[in-house]
């Protein structure tokens, strides 16, 4: 009985990748184009993040990364007892790792930086030079920026790598979902070292990801409860 309850449970979780993606998606539509902090931005800056577009495409992100967990460790527990559990295993504690360099990072630079950004549109022309010091990575020692980069860049990266061999070597789910999720990642690596690409690649990686963690859902449903069993 315990095991037919968890195999519905992992059904249910897995159903969260493709619907992080939608959610993505609308994130990306609702938040628009980015507004760096830089010496000659600093006002659009601070309307970017007192709007309440960014306020509400930061709960998005929440969101997001809230199904992407979900459905991660529901992918695990399918995958636990199978060829691929390790890769599994070490895709999910990397982007468990990445989501928290994440979170700290967005506290860090935009969420904190909202009251410095209203007195600064309220007259206070100095108000966001702490930020701004912050925002730049020259001001950091190179371990922690490098550090950072590795958290924020790679791990997503080989995270999605490492489910996509997990995938491939399950034995039980379609190894096309395998090719689409790691094609994904290696575009996520071109989307990081090619910024004037960033655009079209961000989409193809957004559609990979929902072709790949759609299909993976779609496999998983149309198989018996009993093969969904992992326990």
């Amino acid at each position: 009985m315990r095991s037919r309850v968890a195999a519905r449970r992992i059904r249910w979780g897995i159903l969260c990748l493709p619907l992080a993606g939608l959610v993505y998606l609308q994130s990306l539509v609702v938040a628009g184009d980015y507004v760096y902090l830089t010496d000659d931005n600093v006002r659009r800056y601070a309307e970017y993040v007192t709007s309440a577009r960014f306020h509400f495409s930061t709960l998005i992100d929440a969101l997001q990364a809230t199904l992407v967990l979900i459905g991660l460790i529901a992918l695990y527990a399918y995958l636990a007892n199978s060829h691929g559990e390790r890769w599994a295993l070490a895709g999910l504690v990397l982007w468990c790792a990445s989501a928290a360099a994440r979170t700290h990072q967005d506290a860090g630079f935009d969420i904190s930086a909202i009251p410095a950004a209203e007195r600064y549109l309220g007259g206070q022309q100095d108000a966001l030079e702490s930020v701004l010091l912050a925002s730049d990575p020259g001001n950091f020692p190179l371990l922690i920026v490098v550090s950072g980069g590795v958290l924020d860049g790679l791990f997503p990266i080989l995270s999605n790598l490492f489910f996509g061999i997990a995938i491939w070597r399950s034995g039980t789910l379609p190894q096309g979902a395998a090719i689409l999720w790691i094609g994904a990642s290696v575009l996520g690596l071109v989307t990081n070292t090619s910024l004037h690409l960033f655009g079209w690649i961000e989409a193809l990686v957004v559609a990979l990801d929902l072709g790949g963690s759609g299909w993976i859902a779609w496999s998983i449903w149309q198989q018996p409860l009993a093969r969904t069993q992992r326990y």
